[in-house]
């Protein structure tokens, strides 16, 4: 006896097959997924220290031209910044560089302090050299002022 109505559908081999395309497909997708969600957070991680670098320089660049007399004691690792009305001080941490009580950047740094073109320790300062490294990548920022009349008559004076 003959089946007289023939049901169409999918072999099995043929539903095997669709199964493991679309595992490949999807798992692909995942892949993707996964490497876009890394370079979004390294663009991130980036655009979070360009910032903080360029807030760093305007903040000091800021304060070195707006103050007189700027000097650093190297006991406490404080640079004061001062004018008859007005001071501000950064005090330079193992890891952070504070700005008053306010965190300008953390992370591993060096600076260097100069007067008058030489390299110096403690007392006045007219130029900073700080390098921050981040990730292998090291970025500096040097900053200076030009030395007014008053600059040049106090450290003639030896006060």
């Amino acid at each position: 006896m003959k089946n007289p109505k023939k049901l169409e559908a999918f072999t099995l081999t043929e539903l095997l097959v669709t199964l493991a395309i679309s595992t490949i497909v999807v798992g692909l997708a995942f892949v993707v997924m996964n490497l876009i969600s890394r370079n979004i957070q390294v663009i991130q991680k980036n655009y979070s220290y360009s910032t903080e670098m360029s807030l760093l320089e305007q903040q000091i660049t800021i304060d070195f031209n707006r103050y007189h007399s700027i000097s650093y004691k190297a006991e406490t690792n404080i640079l004061h910044l001062k004018t008859p009305l007005d001071s501000i001080t950064y005090d330079f941490q193992e890891h952070l560089i504070l700005r008053n009580s306010d965190t300008l950047t953390s992370g591993n740094y060096q600076k260097e302090l100069y007067f008058d073109g030489n390299k110096i320790n403690s007392g006045l300062v007219d130029a900073l050299k700080i390098s921050l490294t981040e990730d292998n990548t090291e970025n500096s920022l040097f900053l200076y002022k030009q030395n007014d009349a008053l600059q040049f008559m106090t450290t003639s004076n030896g006060n």
